[in-house]
């Protein structure tokens, strides 16, 4: 039997050009009228070869084919730097130059329909590459900050949209994609300048959702946030469904929770309400984002009635399921900071909407008819300026439970260290340039202290550039700053025996940050502003008997953190003593909490009247 010859492969012939045999590549060519010929791969390398002026002809001959190659060469070859760095100079440069911005195109092209199939990678692959090998432009790093923003990689992101911004800065959506990745490092304040200078509109309405999250960070003002929400409330009311006839309520209410796994400060609320909830008085449903193996053992997983996982889901796929799950009052924790999800609320997958300030501002949208709060928390004027109710608890309706719990399992000791050590464990989003400032003055004041920044948002680079910069531009030696990040998310709550007095952020706290401080007992200087994302710890140290450490203004921040500091035993005494005033108090939830809420449901599906 004779033997039949292996047809050439684009592989082989790559493998030449990479020794250095141009010649010998050119020769394993199909021919171009061959049907092989029109593969992209054999395409991309008769590009190459064409441009090296390897392939036979003259020059004019050779720029033809170049550019009759590049539209069928689709995206660059795998081994595109190497090849590329054996591009000749000289006569060459014009058809080369344009068969480099042809290629650029094609890169391009098919990184951004790689992102349209969910291939996140692949693009960021591809894009890295095209970076490192052809001239960079403006959209080539736009697509590769949106490969890397997919990726959950925020500081290459926001690197990548800078220097699209650099290259191309009258583009508007460039800068809208930079300004919208901003808050994923930390920078809200940073965000909404930006967002606001384009003047983003509702019509815009991701966009304008950035504008809205970023707000609720980083503006002090109530008024201002309110007058965009409304704008937002008025764009949304045309694409929300109005409300479908339902069947008489029958039967025990059924409740849902839509909640992202980040959002701490929600599931230590819902564990707590699950735990004391009246046996047979709701059903409930947990539709939960981003879960993760440890929800799997957690005691929220075990609290509801029923998981379910909606992770990737589509908007629409959510709110069919909620709809066809038959949920008849829809608890949301879903703010601005994740807009594509707020479309659920467009269809209306429940009889009656509302949400919980976890955000520490509305959502505006159209569908909640009631904010879940309570009475001291929440400004008495939120309601009125958001054309919405408020389900007024008469407890806090905020729960320190599962961070006693967590502090019990980890221990409350104070690790032994030299000088005294100011703190915060809160996300960097909330560290705003005001902050920063009395940061500074307070270390200023104190030369021996530190200050400590323990949260998982310092593993982003450019989250913790951003500060650690500011904090030196305000006299502040980098050597005096700590940053570090727990492993895991739920090791947040022990972060704090490295810390003698927490020092909260403003105009925005956090809430599972200032419960994790008191489990742990660490009393904590704050500002009682006048939103309700401003009130977390300025609510729990009244609670706890402790409002001698809420100060009215900026100054007095300062005055208190230096007297506490200078009273080490005092701290101390306090520290002993927080963990059980949390217990004893109703911060710590329990059933009181729980039986308000069921009874807020009755009240909101009319099984029960009441006012």
């Amino acid at each position: 039997m004779q033997d039949t010859a292996a047809a050439p492969s684009p592989s082989e012939a790559e493998r030449r050009i990479l020794a250095g045999d141009l010649t010998a590549a050119a020769a394993l060519l199909p021919d171009p009228a061959a049907p092989e010929a029109a593969d992209p791969a054999w395409a991309r390398l008769r590009l190459f070869l064409s441009l090296t002026g390897v392939l036979p002809g003259d020059a004019a001959a050779r720029n033809a084919a170049a550019r009759a190659a590049v539209p069928a060469a689709g995206r660059p070859p795998p081994d595109l730097p190497a090849l590329a760095s054996a591009l000749p100079a000289g006569d060459g440069l014009q058809p080369m130059v344009e068969a480099e911005r042809r290629l650029t195109l094609a890169s391009a092209a098919q990184a951004e329909a790689l992102l349209r199939q969910g291939e996140a990678q692949a693009a960021r692959d591809l894009l890295e590459q095209t970076l490192a090998s052809l001239t960079p432009s403006g959209p080539v790093f736009r697509l590769f900050g949106r490969a890397n923003a997919e990726l959950g990689r925020p500081s290459d992101a926001v690197f990548a949209f800078e220097r699209a911004v650099d290259l191309a800065p009258g583009d508007r959506a460039t800068r809208i994609d930079l300004a919208t990745a901003l808050p994923s490092v930390g920078d809200c304040e940073g965000a909404a300048r930006m967002l606001a200078a384009d003047a983003v509109g509702p019509e815009e309405a991701a966009a304008f959702s950035a504008r809205l999250h970023a707000m609720a960070r980083a503006e002090p003002d109530p008024a201002a946030i309110a007058a965009e929400t409304r704008r937002y409330r008025a764009a949304a009311a045309a694409r929300t469904v109005p409300p479908a006839p339902r069947a008489p309520l029958s039967g025990v209410p059924h409740v849902g929770f839509f909640w992202w796994q980040e959002q701490r400060a929600a599931g230590y609320w819902m564990t707590d309400l699950l735990r004391h909830r009246t046996p047979g008085r709701l059903r409930t449903t947990l539709y939960g984002i981003g879960l993760t193996r440890r929800f799997e053992g957690s005691d929220l997983a075990r609290g509801a009635d029923r998981v379910v996982v909606c992770n990737r889901a589509a908007p629409d796929a959510i709110a069919r399921r909620m709809r066809d799950d038959g949920v008849d009052l829809l608890v949301s924790f879903i703010g601005h900071d994740q807009p594509d999800l707020l479309a659920v609320l467009d269809q209306r997958p429940a009889r009656v909407h509302v949400e919980w300030l976890e955000t520490g501002w509305p959502s505006g949208h159209p569908a909640v008819s009631h904010l879940l709060a309570d009475r001291g928390h929440c400004p008495p004027d939120i309601g009125r300026s958001m054309d919405i109710r408020i389900v007024g608890f008469p407890t806090p309706a905020m729960s320190g439970g599962p961070a006693l719990a967590a502090a019990d399992a980890a221990g409350r000791e104070r690790r032994a260290e030299q000088g005294f050590v100011y703190g915060w464990c809160g996300p960097a989003s909330a560290i705003g340039e005001r902050t920063m400032a009395v940061w500074a003055r307070i270390l200023r004041e104190h030369p021996a202290a530190r200050l400590r920044l323990l949260h998982e948002d310092w593993r982003i680079g450019t989250a913790r550039e951003r500060v650690a910069t500011r904090l030196m531009e305000l006299g502040i030696e980098g050597r005096r700053v700590d940053f570090d990040s727990p492993e895991r998310l739920d090791g947040q709550t022990a972060l704090w025996s490295r810390i003698d007095l927490g020092l909260d952020s403003f105009p925005t706290g956090d809430i599972a940050t200032t419960f994790d401080a008191l489990a742990m007992g660490v009393p904590l200087v704050t500002i009682g502003g006048p939103r309700h994302a401003g009130r977390h710890a300025a609510v729990a140290l009244a609670t706890l008997g402790m409002g001698d450490l809420v100060a009215a203004d900026e100054d007095q921040y300062v005055a208190k953190a230096l007297q506490a500091a200078a009273r080490p035993g005092a701290v101390a005494e306090l520290r002993r003593r927080i963990p059980d005033l949390l217990r004893a108090s109703p911060l710590a939830g329990g059933p009181l909490q729980a039986q308000s809420f069921e009874t807020a449901v009755e009240l909101l599906l009319g099984i029960r009247r009441g006012a």
